[in-house]
């Protein structure tokens, strides 16, 4: 297990061990946003090697593993805080597509246009 494996690993078990032994009325604010990050962080790590398993160069894919876990977070924290309607999910599914194809054009290699 590799040191990104290491670090999911931590990051689920913190969770779970957060999750099983707290009361969200009882916790300060800091430990009410600790599952959030400990849960994007094992997702951005997930994406990243599965990116990179696919054969995909490290830089592309952090970024393309971090707009992968944005996505499903942001619904997350929206659905938490009791604010996510359909409008916003269709908002932000076309924000996420434009970012995507923005950043799939912006990582090709520009052609030369038949010059040699």
């Amino acid at each position: 297990m590799g040191r990104s494996g290491k670090i999911i690993l931590a990051c689920m078990v913190g969770l779970l061990l957060l999750m099983i032994s707290t009361r969200p009325t009882h916790l300060p604010t800091i430990m009410l946003v600790t599952p959030f990050i400990l849960l994007s962080t094992a997702t951005a790590l997930t994406f990243v090697r599965i990116f990179r398993w696919q054969g995909m160069a490290f830089a592309k894919s952090v970024r393309m593993g971090l707009i992968a876990t944005s996505l499903p977070m942001l619904v997350l924290v929206l659905q938490s805080l009791g604010q996510l309607t359909i409008r916003d999910l269709g908002t932000i599914l076309a924000i996420f597509a434009i970012a995507y194809f923005y950043l799939s054009r912006l990582s090709k290699p520009a052609s030369d246009n038949g010059k040699a």
